[in-house]
C-alpha cells in the first residue's frame, strides 16, 4: 500500500516562515490515531489522535526523502487508520489517513514499531530536519521485551 501524507497548509506556512527567518522547521513527534476519513490540507490536528511519541530515529535516504521511525509501547490498542507528522511547535506538518484500511495494530501487550517514509514536496529539502533520539530500534524494541 502506498502512503503519502498530505502536507497541510498550516505545515507549509510553518515551513515558509522558518525558512524566511533562516531556520529550519523541526519535525519533532508522529501521532497515531484511529480516525477513518479522507485527509486534507486544512487540517490542523487528527480526528481521533490516540498517541503521540518523539521521533526513536530519522533517516535521510535522498535529498527529499525521509524515514521517520517510532516506538509506540503502552496499554492503549487500536488499529492505526491516521497518522500525523508533528512539527516541534506542535504544528500539523502532514497527515494521512484512509477509508478503506488500517496500517496495523497497535495491541496493549506488546511495543508497535511505526516507521513511515515522508517526501518532502512544495518545499526546499533543506527547509526541514528531524529531532530524534538517535535511537537503535532493533535495541530499543529488544529492550521493551526483556525489560
Amino acid at each position: 500500500m502506498q502512503i503519502n501524507p498530505i502536507i497541510t497548509d498550516a505545515g507549509l506556512q510553518a515551513v515558509f516562515n522558518a525558512s524566511n527567518d533562516g531556520l529550519q522547521a523541526t519535525i519533532a513527534e508522529i501521532a497515531l490515531g484511529d480516525g477513518r476519513y479522507l485527509p486534507n490540507a486544512k487540517q490542523t490536528q487528527l480526528k481521533s489522535e490516540q498517541l503521540r511519541l518523539p521521533i526513536s530515529k530519522s533517516e535521510r535516504a535522498g535529498k527529499t526523502h525521509i524515514i521517520l521511525s517510532a516506538i509506540a509501547d503502552g496499554e492503549s490498542e487500536f488499529w492505526i487508520r491516521e497518522f500525523g507528522i508533528f512539527l516541534e511547535d506542535g504544528t500539523l506538518l502532514a497527515v494521512w489517513s484512509s477509508l478503506e484500511k488500517a496500517l496495523q495494530y497497535k495491541a496493549a501487550s506488546a511495543p508497535c514499531f511505526f516507521s513511515t517514509d515522508f517526501i518532502l514536496s512544495g518545499m526546499p529539502a533543506d527547509a526541514i530536519t528531524v529531532n530524534d533520539q538517535g535511537a537503535d530500534i532493533a535495541i530499543a524494541l529488544f529492550l521493551e521485551q526483556f525489560a
